[in-house]
């Protein structure tokens, strides 16, 4: 009986220990991506620009531990089902962020994909696009300021802090920012190797 579990717990440990390895292409350009890595994909047709409504899609966050020639396998962290419908955004997650589900999905409906070094990376620069957009906002505040005020020297100083918190909002705006590899609907798209 212990040994039964003790097989499972070992099975559990190889697939989050050694991910798979992905290799995408688009024309002559190749990128392979370590094992391990975590990945943010985008099923069906996503966003399309349209009449005010438009579709339906799928965001998977996880690691990859099996590619075949017709789908991938992950261990998925979430499982988001976003749909726009007559120009309203609905979000709908269907799995808990921290259960541990295992998903299958067809090459074909991969849109779009985006890597990250680890779980702990995309968390990062999600909370980058949260204080950038803060700092933006409040920047921009700090210098509206400026209108109010009647002396010089403080609309100098006025102006000089609201240019930093855009500045560092900026910042942390680009540095949050990561590649995203189109699949579908773009002039460049790539195809899982």
């Amino acid at each position: 009986m212990h040994l039964k579990h003790l097989s499972l717990l070992c099975c559990f440990i190889s697939i989050n220990t050694f991910g798979q390895t992905l290799t995408i292409t688009n024309g002559s350009k190749e990128k392979t991506f370590k094992s391990g890595s975590v990945y943010e994909i985008n099923l069906g047709e996503g966003p399309i620009a349209g009449e005010g409504y438009c579709c339906d899609w799928s965001e998977l966050v996880g690691t990859l531990y099996s590619v075949t020639e017709d789908s991938l396998f992950m261990e998925m962290n979430s499982y988001t089902r976003k749909m726009v419908i007559d120009g309203i955004k609905l979000k709908h997650d269907l799995y808990a962020k921290d259960a541990t589900n295992f998903g299958r999905f067809t090459r074909e409906d991969v849109f779009a994909l985006k890597n990250f070094k680890s779980l702990k990376s995309k968390k990062r620069k999600t909370a980058f696009i949260i204080v950038g957009g803060l700092l933006l906002f409040t920047g921009i505040a700090t210098a509206g300021n400026y209108i109010i005020l009647s002396d010089d020297d403080s609309k100098k100083t006025i102006l000089q802090s609201g240019a930093i918190q855009v500045g560092t909002g900026i910042g942390f705006l680009i540095m949050s920012s990561s590649k995203k590899y189109r699949f579908k609907g773009h002039t460049s798209t790539w195809r899982i190797k």
